[in-house]
């Protein structure tokens, strides 16, 4: 009990330098032990590519590395089988911490259906081969054959057609469907122009 009484400076000063040691002492296990332990320090796993692998195989391969699996959404891309894994978070060859989640989405079952408003046929038809290829992709459609046919004006998209059939509006269409585009070649002008030279000879 000697050692917490407090008579002279010496005894000031002991107590002072235990304390201080003491605190260092609490100061490095909190930094070096018990912090590393609890944010598990260092420790990094690496995140497998899960894309195209259904939910069951997915879940096994974390489970091993001590991940953990949660499906985020369902969506479609067409170049991926219905039901496995199309997109993930965090990318794969990632580095985490154990126990992190993996954001994943599923491939939906069936081909979701698009259907033509007026304003997308708008954007479809009576415009340049140009704007139209792009509205097609834009709407989640894939750029099918370009048809050529007698018109005026060059590069003038006359018409979209899907499987021969003439889009119109209301129409369903599975999203990547192909859709052909009608297009004017711009030599009825030029014929219209020696049709009208050759009258003109006739006449003269």
């Amino acid at each position: 009990m000697s050692f917490f009484k407090v008579e002279t400076w010496k005894d000031v000063w002991m107590h002072f330098a235990a304390m201080v040691g003491l605190t260092v002492v609490i100061g490095y296990l909190i930094l070096y032990v018990w912090l590393p332990l609890y944010t598990n320090h260092d420790q990094q796993i690496e995140v497998p590519s899960l894309e195209r692998l259904t939910v069951e195989e997915a879940q096994e391969l974390l489970e091993e590395r001590d991940l953990q699996l949660e499906i985020q959404d369902t969506n479609y891309k067409a170049n991926f089988k219905p039901g496995v894994i199309n997109r993930q978070e965090p990318k794969a060859n990632s580095f985490v911490k154990e126990n992190r989640r993996i954001y994943v989405s599923i491939n939906a079952f069936e081909v979701p259906k698009i259907s033509l408003t007026s304003k997308m046929m708008e954007d479809l038809e009576n415009k340049g081969l140009e704007v139209v290829k792009s509205k097609i992709k834009e709407f989640g459609f894939e750029q099918g054959e370009i048809i050529y046919v007698p018109g005026k004006y060059q590069d003038y998209v006359l018409n979209t057609i899907c499987r021969n059939d003439t889009l119109r509006v209301g129409d369903k269409l599975a999203k990547g469907s192909k859709i052909d585009i009608l297009v004017s070649d711009g030599k009825l002008i030029e014929e219209e122009k020696e049709e009208e030279e050759i009258e003109k000879q006739e006449i003269e």
